[in-house]
């Protein structure tokens, strides 16, 4: 079953770097975001086995992708913003229950494409403390934000267990 699940994850992942899904529209960032989340959980089934995908949290997605856009208009590149506030403080705002939290942050000079977003999950795959957070068994629940401007774009992961 556990080699089934990863086979059609696998397939999906190669049917979205055809060259027909390179082209991204603004309205694809949700779609760009819930691609990086299959990245992580295909991952996550690769090194800790079936049964560890993160679960998508809609308001989790909203706090990292305010995050990201945070650093973007304010131009800093942080897991605190400029008030001390941290993933914490940002995920309490929401009142979901949670006992962990950890988060990824990204930036990069290219406008995010398919292909772009691959190459920022390996790089922070590649980073020991960003790979911890993304292969942590404890975590259950994710939400992925991403902003841009003209030059740059910014990721946030935020992971929580519960």
């Amino acid at each position: 079953m556990f080699i089934g699940h990863l086979i059609a994850d696998l397939t999906d992942f190669l049917r979205l770097l055809q060259p027909s899904s390179t082209a991204m529209q603004i309205t694809d960032w949700p779609q760009l975001e819930r691609f990086m989340w299959k990245l992580i959980n295909l991952d996550r089934s690769a090194y800790l086995g079936p049964n560890h995908d993160l679960e998508w949290s809609n308001a989790l997605a909203e706090v990292a992708r305010a995050h990201s856009a945070d650093m973007l208009t304010r131009n800093y590149f942080a897991h605190r913003s400029p008030e001390g506030q941290d993933v914490g403080n940002r995920i309490k705002r929401t009142r979901m229950p949670y006992y962990l939290a950890g988060e990824n942050i990204f930036l990069c000079h290219v406008l995010p494409s398919w292909t772009q977003i691959g190459g920022a999950h390996r790089c922070l795959m590649a980073s020991p403390g960003h790979r911890q957070n993304i292969l942590n068994p404890r975590f259950t629940d994710v939400g992925i934000g991403i902003a841009a401007n003209q030059s740059r774009y910014m990721i946030t992961e935020v992971f929580i267990g519960v």
